[in-house]
């Protein structure tokens, strides 16, 4: 029997809720996706950075440009929150790769567009003055 032939590592992922229209220079978030792994090896799994948005293992927790997540091998399960903080106005559509653990990559697709709108100021006409 071939010693590599047992059960296959692999990634699953839920999906990221896209953050839509976001002001430059603000932050917007945390949306979170799921991270589940069956039969994974110690390897750890990493979330790649993409350019406009940052992650954390907690909503409230430090955000970094991408993970290194240790793991024991075997099932694996973790919450990714995930910030997206626009510094031009452009499109940040893109995908989060996550990998390790012996699986093949995955990706996360995330999206989000940075805005620069003008503020406007509305009044009314002036009504019961007396």
């Amino acid at each position: 029997m071939d010693a590599s032939s047992g059960p296959v590592p692999a990634i699953t992922t839920s999906t990221l809720t896209g953050f839509g229209n976001v002001c430059i220079n603000t932050s917007a978030g945390p949306n979170s996706f799921t991270i589940s792994g069956t039969n994974l090896t110690t390897a750890n799994v990493t979330v790649a950075a993409l350019s406009g948005f940052t992650y954390s293992t907690s909503a409230g927790g430090s955000y970094t440009t991408s993970l290194s997540l240790t793991q024991p091998g075997g099932t694996y399960s973790q919450e990714i929150f995930v910030r997206f903080d626009p510094t031009a106005v452009q499109s940040y559509n893109g995908n989060i790769a996550i990998a390790g653990g012996g699986a093949t990559a995955v990706n996360v697709a995330a999206s989000g567009a940075g805005v620069n709108t003008t503020a406007s100021v509305t009044s009314g006409a002036a009504t019961a003055v007396t």
